[in-house]
């Protein structure tokens, strides 16, 4: 009995304890409305800071076209969806509070309040937890291959050949490398463009990536761009270990193309971080292209190789007819002019977009030109002599300030972004613009003439509307222009210095893209109007001597990237016009700068300097100060700027 009872206590005894705590809880729910509502409140506003520094955050990325991550976007969404339920709530207990006044609640309806804000505290606290991200943000793709629309690609039975060859070997799990080898011209890079567009259409690969490799690889650019395509984030100094982290994210990819074009010789894959086609790691397609079958060979261990040739008869005149239109009076001087372009898409293309519109006197005369043109100086120019022939009568044809607004664009390096703005200036600065006397006018000049030469197939579009980029082919055309000086403008171009040359007769240098470990520290070149150094590889010493530019008293143009140098240097340069420096550092005041009395156009793009001198404003004939990107300047004296 003894034992009973005191069973039925300690059972009474817990009854009461779980009976207990839900009461005092619901209890609770009554008489701490008003901390329970400031606790919500006070929740509200954290959650609300938080997503106001997310969202500035976003804003500065924004600026640098950094795309929001997606489980970012999908937490913003639901705390405006959770903000508009807090005051929805909010609103009741107002409404509550304005019924009793204070006095004499409704019991039942407070309870019920009181238990939704807890119950919202709870939800608004775990979201400001789930806003803590590691990224934001990542860097948006390069503007997609799409961009540059194929819109050259015509659905010819050999290029179609050579398309399905390609898809076909893409879908084959034994084919992780494909190579497509073609001369010069022969139309591989739209081809394999035509394939980006094609296998992201039917989304057979996880990620698609391109590159551009050229004639002289810059490693560095190359891994970028990867990364860009991958939305990686690349913050090593090194560039091995850079691959290192380029090669484990692609490897991270279930199944991933890249499209490798440009290759002039054989590269190590391994040095932009992508896997080589024999590697354990099965995911990864590479698609090659080249000139020569047995880059082929050395790279991709004889797999898939696919030979892209010339058009045939009747694929170059359906192509010269889709350019200039059909007209049955021309069929008999077009068919002629076709086989002197010898079945390559780039010549039909320029020598198409020359002729359209002309007469059949017009068409004839073209002909027996292209016929009696000889290219005999251009290294390796019997295999594509056609092509150069055909090229060069393009540019003959044009007008005068498109001309040099051409071999301007020569002289910038292959697979270059070229700046239009900087086309600008460098033609104002040759004076070749004379007759225009604001930089506008000259800019629209300028842009005139990209567009007369986008027309005509001698520079094609960037995706980015304010640059432009030359073919390979068709700047080797520009370069032996300018090399030979045989141009109305007597430009003669020099793209490397060698050992004991003479620069005498040199009227353009451009060193953008050249390998040498030091400058000399004097260049004696009497007739140079223009000189573009910069980005040097392998450049140890960035001091430019005090003596440089002493024999250069005819320099118009000067460009100068990522360079060290005193003022003191440039002052000789008295018939200096246009002067563009980036990413340059000075061991002076600038002061000299102020004797350059003919200076039309001057530019500190990302320069380190503090403060501009009042010298500046003795520049009588200055008509555009660039100060783009100098954030450590802090000093603009008065009329200095006007």
């Amino acid at each position: 009995m003894d034992i009973l009872t005191g069973c039925t206590g300690s059972i009474a005894a817990e009854v009461v304890k779980c009976t207990a705590k839900p009461v005092i809880r619901h209890v609770g729910y009554l008489f701490r409305f008003k901390k329970t509502v400031d606790d919500l409140t006070k929740a509200k506003t954290d959650l609300q800071l938080e997503q106001q520094k997310v969202q500035e955050a976003i804003e500065r990325a924004a600026m640098n076209t950094e795309v929001v991550e997606k489980d970012v976007e999908r937490w913003l969404t639901n705390v405006n969806q959770l903000m508009e339920e807090v005051q929805a709530l909010e609103n009741k207990v107002q409404v509550n509070l304005r019924l009793c006044n204070g006095w004499c609640p409704d019991w039942i309806r407070q309870y019920k309040l009181c238990k939704e804000a807890i119950q919202k505290t709870n939800v608004v606290k775990e979201l400001q937890d789930k806003g803590k991200f590691s990224e934001l943000t990542h860097r948006a793709p390069t503007p997609g291959i799409e961009i540059f629309s194929s819109s050259d690609f015509k659905v010819f039975e050999s290029r179609n050949l050579a398309f399905q060859q390609i898809m076909e070997a893409l879908h084959e799990d034994n084919n992780k490398g494909i190579g497509l080898y073609g001369m010069g011209g022969i139309g591989k890079t739209t081809l394999v463009k035509e394939v980006y567009k094609k296998v992201k259409e039917l989304n057979i690969f996880n990620d698609i990536v391109m590159i551009v490799v050229s004639r002289t690889p810059d490693v560095r650019r190359i891994q970028g761009e990867i990364a860009d395509c991958l939305h990686l984030k690349l913050e090593e100094e090194s560039d091995t270990f850079r691959a290192n982290r380029i090669c484990l994210r692609i490897k991270s990819v279930e199944k991933i193309l890249i499209i490798v074009d440009d290759v002039w010789e054989s590269v190590e894959l391994k040095h932009f971080g992508i896997p080589y086609p024999d590697d354990d790691y099965k995911g990864c397609r590479i698609l090659l292209t080249t000139r020569r079958k047995n880059v082929c060979h050395l790279m991709l261990c004889h797999q898939r190789m696919i030979s892209l040739n010339f058009l045939l008869q009747n694929e170059s005149l359906a192509l010269m007819k889709s350019i200039v239109g059909d007209n049955p009076d021309l069929n008999d001087v077009m068919l002629k002019v076709v086989e002197e372009c010898k079945g390559l898409p780039i010549a039909i293309s320029t020598v198409g977009k020359a002729l359209k519109g002309k007469t059949v006197n017009e068409w004839n005369e073209a002909m027996y030109e292209l016929r009696r043109s000889r290219l005999v100086d251009i290294e390796g120019v019997n295999e594509e002599k056609n092509t150069y022939v055909c090229i060069k009568w393009s540019y003959d044809q044009l007008k005068r300030k498109t001309k040099i607004c051409f071999l301007l664009c020569s002289l910038f390096p292959e697979d270059y972004n070229i700046p239009i703005e900087e086309l600008t200036r460098y033609a104002m600065g040759l004076e070749e613009y004379e007759d225009f006397h604001s930089l506008d006018e000259v800019r629209s000049q300028v842009h005139a003439a990209v567009n007369s030469l986008k027309d005509s197939c001698l520079l094609l579009e960037d995706f980015d509307k304010e640059f432009v980029k030359m073919h390979d082919m068709v700047r080797d055309i520009g370069l032996w222009i300018t090399s030979k000086g045989e141009n109305e403008f007597e430009l003669r171009a020099c793209t490397r210095l060698e050992r004991n040359s003479n620069f005498e007769r040199a009227t353009a240098i451009s060193l953008f893209d050249y390998n040498t470990k030091q400058l000399p520290n004097k260049l004696v070149c009497p007739r140079l109007k223009i000189l573009l150094l910069g980005e040097i590889q392998s450049f140890e010493f960035k001091v430019i001597s005090n003596t440089f530019f002493e024999g250069m008293n005819c320099l118009k143009v000067l460009t100068l990237k990522e360079q060290i140098l005193s003022s003191q240097s440039l002052e000789l340069l008295t018939n200096l016009r246009t002067l563009y420096l980036q990413n340059c550092s000075f061991s002076d005041d600038l002061s000299s700068l102020g004797k350059l009395k003919r200076l039309e156009t001057l530019s500190f793009y990302e320069c380190e300097m503090v403060a501009l001198p009042t010298e500046f404003g003795e520049m009588a004939s200055l008509k555009m100060l660039d100060l783009t990107n100098c954030t450590p300047l802090k000093q603009i004296p008065p009329n200095v700027i006007g």
